[in-house]
């Protein structure tokens, strides 16, 4: 028997400029409510749902799901048992994927699909390789009703299917695979409510997820020799319920979920709300690249239970630029009167001059633009507003945190004058929103 190793996972890191990293839960039901808005209704039936449509009782446009209800869930387990020299890997994930759709227009679609990701790598027996299957057996996965526990007991074969375009390969086209997942852990669970409108068109989704970490996931397989485990694991659930009505104009902007939230926070109140205009500028030199600029203005709020509150009122001015090997990533603070935009998101300017006296963001780091340029721009909108607002909560035992968010945007046209780079100009992808988050925390922290 092999030995047994306890394998954790390292932490995620990110790093943003207005809002900073959130705890492990509260990303999860941020990064879910993401999905709730921008996300590819393909996936939910295994057709072409959302593809550009127009008009038809119900069709949408761009990627929004058509009217009717849809239902997307899945669950899912990881094993992972790796980093050793002197021991083989093995890293398996499992998904159990059940997606419904029933458009208001067009049949009803329902699929049930099992995938099973497994690599492994071996340099004592010379195998290394891996790929995606779907098992052969109904009752080769199966995930316990209160999901703390799982098991997956499968053979795979050379007729047995592959999936995601990544066939089995590397290895023997014939072995066996066990593992058993049991609860042990702290369990953190979300729930967000988003809904989205835009000309008439609308769409309302649930997001729920739960998680649980696993202290004894323990696997075997024949392409191995011994047992592996017990590792850290983790237990995961997500389903979404998506119902649309109306038809989503091709012109509607997508919106929901950006970025992520503050964390970790002690108990009060917190509050983001920040205003943003962007366009991508083509220099009059052809062999440069684009430069992005994004112009944002933005009020934090900390009112934290046991200390005094706190404001931050800042507009930072962003520009990046890629020229092969370079790449520019530069952040100035700029006066809060160099930037305005209408409370109907229909206009907005930008009128500064920056120089080697301009200060820097915080963390930020100048340099590879020139040291001294000026920006004039004007938008205007050009496309109907879309919003989004959240609802949601999060938490594990003995620690709570809840969240109400409300999104603004609108695609438009920009023109102006970069100086030195662009003397005169009509953007790309121009656009305008506005954002506004508050969450409230019990200031309990929990691993979960």
């Amino acid at each position: 028997m092999r030995p047994t190793k306890r394998l954790g996972r390292g932490p995620v890191s990110g790093i943003k400029r207005v809002i900073a990293v959130v705890s492990l839960v509260l990303v999860g039901l941020l990064a879910f409510a993401a999905t709730t808005v921008a996300f590819d209704a393909r996936g939910l039936s295994g057709a072409n749902i959302g593809a550009k449509s127009g008009g038809g009782g119900g069709g949408g446009g761009g990627f929004f799901p058509p009217a009717g209800n849809y239902d997307s869930g899945t669950v899912s387990a990881d094993f992972f048992f790796c980093c050793d020299p002197s021991l083989p890997e093995l890293t398996v994930t499992v998904f159990d994927n059940i997606n419904k759709a029933n458009p208001r227009v067009g049949p009803t679609l329902n699929t049930h699909q099992i995938d099973v990701l497994i690599f492994v790598c071996d340099s004592v027996s010379g195998i290394c390789g891996g790929g995606c299957f779907i098992p052969d057996g109904a009752n080769d996965v199966s995930f316990s009703s209160d999901f703390t526990s799982a098991t997956l007991h499968t053979k795979v074969t050379p007729t047995t299917r592959s999936c995601q375009d990544s066939p089995i390969s590397g290895v023997p086209t014939e072995f066996t695979l066990d593992i058993t997942w049991t609860s042990q852990g702290s369990r953190g669970a979300s729930r967000m409510i988003g809904r989205y409108a835009c000309a008439g068109y609308s769409f309302e989704t649930t997001t729920l997820t739960d998680g649980a970490v696993s202290g004894s996931a323990i696997a075997s397989t024949s392409l191995l020799t011994g047992t592996f485990g017990p590792v850290d694991a983790n237990l995961n659930s997500f389903d979404l319920v998506t119902h649309a009505q109306g038809t989503a104009l091709d012109t509607c902007p997508p919106l929901g979920g950006k970025g992520a939230g503050p964390g970790p926070l002690s108990a009060g109140e917190y509050s983001f709300a920040s205003r943003t205009a962007g366009v991508a500028i083509t220099p009059d030199d052809p062999s440069q690249q684009p430069v992005d600029v994004f112009v944002t203005s933005f009020v934090n709020t900390s009112k934290p239970k046991d200390g005094s509150p706190t404001t931050q009122v800042e507009t930072d001015l962003n520009v990046f630029q890629a020229n092969f090997p370079d790449f520019v990533s530069n952040c100035y603070v700029i006066p809060a009167n160099a930037f305005t935009l209408s409370s109907d998101l229909q206009t907005a300017s930008l009128h500064v001059a920056i120089d080697p006296t301009t200060p820097a963001c915080p963390h930020a780091t100048n340099g590879g633009f020139p040291d001294t340029f000026s920006l004039d721009i004007t938008w205007s909108g050009a496309t109907p507003v879309a919003t989004f607002r959240n609802v949601g909560n999060s938490g594990c035992p003995g620690s709570h945190l809840t969240l109400t968010q409300y999104q603004t945007t609108i695609n438009g046209v920009a023109t102006g004058r970069l100086s030195g780079i662009a003397e005169s100009f009509t953007g790309e992808s121009p656009s305008m929103s506005t954002d506004s988050s508050t969450f409230h925390s019990d200031g309990r922290q929990a691993t979960c």
